[in-house]
């Protein structure tokens, strides 16, 4: 069970905004401190916002104070001040009393005095709503660092955080004012940075004065940084997005000399919410979570996005018979009903790699715990790629030559597999994995711009090879696979949004199989639609590694987009799920292109596809053996002779006159078929060193199966 967070000992630290903080006078300050019984040290009255700060980092989290600071954090904003204001004209309450101040002065007023007018506390919760679902919130990002290490020095990392932040603003032109304050919680190493931020103008009427004017000021924003050793995470919230980079390099720097320390790697996979759907939402091993649903998501289609809003986003998906499993959900927006004195529900916003917007931030932590559940938060590691991953197979070249390497990309462009095609929306440099963040738009001039949907990342020019992708014909891969296999029979696939193809049929020893290839994530009708392809032949499906069982289908599990997906491997994969490796020969097992093959348990080999009379246990059947065995490794000579000759004392003399023997022996049954040793192989087993040898051919070898073991009793 997850330890409960709906009653934290402590001020989350979401809401030690040392900038709002700040905004607020030392008085209200005192009023909200009395009534949320917070014990002032010393024991006096604060004079300082200060000691505000210093008050509420280790104040017990009453009820009375997460209510006042939520007020501030949360309705403290122009959009704030418009529901309040909104909420109290519609229930014809007077703002009488309430002095002209700023946003976050006049919600913790309003907060104050609805505490004893039950109207104006009702209208104050209608505010609370309506800002719910309109207000930007300053969302969170999360990074991995390469391990989890501690930090021993916290002043000079302190030091050394405002001397980089304050080189930064001066470089960004952001301003000269920068202050940091830096303390431990619990494990945690958090850092409040104060500074200026970019020059404004806005139009004015001053007090005391008629007339407009223009007044020429900066901004100062409140920005914290937490660093948790445990974990090696940095958690960024920042006002400002476009500084949640530039913090992920400094931190590095400033805690470990390296900035790329912190990776910008996925941290939110929403791949889990695609997946299992509604079984994602379970919420039962964390306490205090009632239930989740998926209420907005962006989902991207190769280079398409198509966005989905719906009370319950999965019913609508199924309504729809979307294929939701394909692409990449890059953003979701979740409804998590907790426990608490509030029935409203928390909304939650995830977009990849590593943003989380939260709407009512006492609730952070319980969230952090629900999205760890979920498998939504998780490591950098990406799965690999497969066409179920690629689909609907409109990538960039490199995502291609990532998945099947640069030869074979090359070849199946000119093959006419894969298409050039221009993208609509390309990765982010800066986060590959988090689909496609840059939309395509054409500027005058020729010229193309990525508009970046992600704040934290800057919108950037593209090139002609950016948004240059690669389609692929999934007829023409299936001839190409059906060829590849050598199958017979009847090969099909249906239009470009099929789930599977028909290769053809393949002998398994005396067995035949309808080989079936599932191309992308199956529907709920699939397994019924292959079925009713299969004639007299049994049927196999192949899906990618990790795909797991179709129901009432027999499945084999591997990657079709591989080098080294041939007959061989797939006989073997179909032998190995049906009990038939004792049936097939070493020759149908072999990778394509395998020049050596040995069978141990027919006592065989074969060179370029012919079989070499040796006799089974004859020194030079042994020594090829011993050497196919080694797959191209050197074998010692010495070892070798005495394999050969147990008790023979010739040194290596048994192990060269076996290899002159096993070279002739190939070299007469090749020239019997009009064959020779390719000149590469002029000599199939060189030297390896001194007294070593090695095979130059490529190597295949059937093992005997192992005999079964049987306990004492059993016999």
């Amino acid at each position: 069970m997850s330890r409960s967070s709906t009653t934290p000992t402590q001020v989350p630290l979401a809401f030690l905004d040392a900038a709002a903080v700040e905004e607020i006078p030392l008085v209200l300050w005192q009023e909200v401190l009395a009534i949320s019984r917070v014990v002032v040290p010393g024991g006096g009255e604060l004079s300082s916002h200060a000691e505000i700060l210093d008050a509420l980092q280790t104040a017990s989290a009453s009820a009375e104070l997460l209510e006042a600071l939520q007020s501030i954090n949360e309705l403290g904003t122009e959009g704030g001040r418009e529901a309040i204001v909104e909420a109290l004209t519609d229930a014809q309450i007077d703002l009488q009393g309430i002095p002209d101040c700023g946003e976050r002065e006049f919600s913790l007023r309003i907060y104050l005095r609805q505490r004893l007018d039950p109207a104006l506390a009702e209208a104050f919760d209608r505010a609370q709503v309506r800002l719910q679902e309109g207000e930007k919130r300053r969302a969170y990002h999360d990074f991995f660092g390469r391990s989890a290490l501690a930090v021993m020095d916290l002043p000079r990392a302190k030091a050394r955080l405002a001397e980089l932040f304050l080189a930064h603003c001066r470089e960004q032109g952001l301003g000269e004012h920068v202050q940091v304050r830096a303390y431990r919680r619990d494990e945690l190493l958090v850092f409040q940075v104060l500074h200026t931020y970019r020059t404004r103008n806005p139009l004015a009427v001053l007090h005391g004065e008629d007339g407009r004017r223009q007044i020429r000021y900066r901004p100062v924003h409140g920005d914290i940084v937490r660093y948790d050793p445990r974990t090696g995470r940095l958690r960024v919230a920042a006002r400002a997005p476009s500084l949640v980079a530039p913090y992920r390099r400094i931190m590095g720097a400033v805690l470990f000399e390296d900035p790329a320390f912190f990776s910008a790697d996925e941290v939110c996979n929403l791949r889990v919410l695609q997946e299992k759907r509604r079984t994602a939402l379970r919420c039962d091993r964390v306490r205090g979570v009632f239930f989740v649903r998926l209420v907005e998501c962006l989902w991207a289609r190769g280079d398409s996005l198509v966005t989905i809003r719906a009370h319950d986003c999965f019913e609508e998906v199924e309504r729809l018979q979307l294929p939701f499993e394909e692409g990449q959900l890059m953003a979701a927006k979740l409804k998590v009903s907790v426990a608490g004195k509030s029935t409203r529900p928390v909304s939650v916003t995830i977009q990849v790699p590593s943003k989380v917007e939260v709407s009512n931030k006492k609730h952070e932590q319980l969230i952090d715990e629900l999205l760890e559940a979920m498998g939504v938060r998780v490591g950098p590691a990406r799965e690999a790629e497969s066409l179920w991953t690629l689909a609907p197979w409109r990538q960039r070249r490199a995502r291609w030559i990532a998945a099947i390497g640069a030869l074979q990309v090359d070849e199946w462009v000119a093959r006419g597999l894969l298409e050039p095609v221009r993208l609509g929306g390309v990765a982010h440099p800066d986060a590959p994995g988090a689909g496609p963040l840059l939309r395509v738009e054409e500027m005058d001039g020729a010229q193309t711009f990525g508009t970046s949907l992600e704040p934290s990342l800057p919108s950037r020019s593209l090139s002609a090879t950016d948004v240059e992708g690669l389609a692929l014909d999934p007829r023409r891969l299936t001839e190409l696979l059906a060829a590849r296999l050598r199958l017979t029979g009847r090969t099909s696939v249906g239009s470009a949004e099929a789930t599977h193809a028909l290769l053809g049929d393949l002998a398994v020893g005396e067995r035949w199989f309808q080989v079936v290839v599932l191309l992308r994530q199956p529907r709920p009708t699939t397994s019924l639609e292959i079925r009713s392809l299969r004639k007299s032949a049994e049927q196999v499906v192949v899906v990618p590694p990790g795909a797991g069982e179709l129901p009432g289908l027999a499945t084999i599990e591997q990657n079709v987009l591989a080098p080294g997906f041939d007959r061989g491997t797939l006989a073997l994969a179909i032998a190995r799920h049906h009990n038939l490796e004792d049936t097939l020969r070493a020759t149908e097992t072999a990778p394509a292109g395998t020049e050596l093959v040995v069978d141990l348990v027919e006592e065989e080999v074969w060179v370029y596809g012919e079989r070499i009379p040796l006799t089974a246990g004859a020194h030079p059947y042994k020594f090829i053996a011993a050497l196919a065995r080694a797959r191209g490794a050197g074998v010692c000579a010495l070892t070798l002779s005495q394999q050969l000759s147990p008790a023979g004392r010739d040194g290596t003399l048994p192990a060269r006159k076996a290899k002159r023997a096993a070279k002739q022996a190939i070299v007469e049954a090749l020239a019997l078929r009009g064959k020779r040793l390719n000149a590469d192989h002029a000599d199939p087993f060189p030297s390896a060193g001194r007294q070593m040898y090695r095979s130059a051919l490529s190597c295949h070898v059937r093992e005997p199966a192992l005999a079964p073991v049987h306990d004492a009793q059993g016999e």
